[in-house]
């Protein structure tokens, strides 16, 4: 089985570094998904972002001070504003997704260089016995 404590040690460390390698291939999958298919994984938040009576639906709804100044507006004012509110929430998740997907990408190579050394760490020991 295992003949020295070096080589149970370096093998738990390449099975940590696994771990966190998968679970961050999982995290870079969802943010990339996030990035190119953003429309569709969000649909159901953007769904009241499609026509003028669901956005104004929407607001009444919440009932926040928005809801008393869309009244006044006409419909073209309401439509711009429609669209101007669901590109800026289609940006700010692709913001958040990039911002994920360089915090996950460091914990990848983080992972990736540990399951290396440990993995080498291993051959090493294997071959002194």
């Amino acid at each position: 089985m295992f003949k020295n404590l070096l080589q149970l040690y370096s093998l738990v460390m390449c099975l940590i570094a696994s771990t966190v390698i998968m679970i961050t291939i999982g995290l870079i999958l969802g943010c990339i998904t996030d990035l190119t298919l953003t429309e569709y994984k969000n649909a159901a938040y953007l769904n009241k972002f499609t026509t003028n009576e669901k956005y104004i639906n929407d607001i009444n709804q919440s009932a926040n001070e928005k809801s008393e100044s869309i009244k006044d507006l006409d419909q073209e004012t309401i439509k711009n504003k429609r669209l101007y509110e669901k590109n800026d929430y289609i940006e700010d998740i692709k913001s958040r997704a990039v911002s994920s997907l360089i915090s996950v990408f460091t914990w990848f190579i983080t992972g990736f260089i540990f399951f290396i050394i440990h993995w080498c760490l291993y051959k090493r020991s294997t071959k002194r016995d």
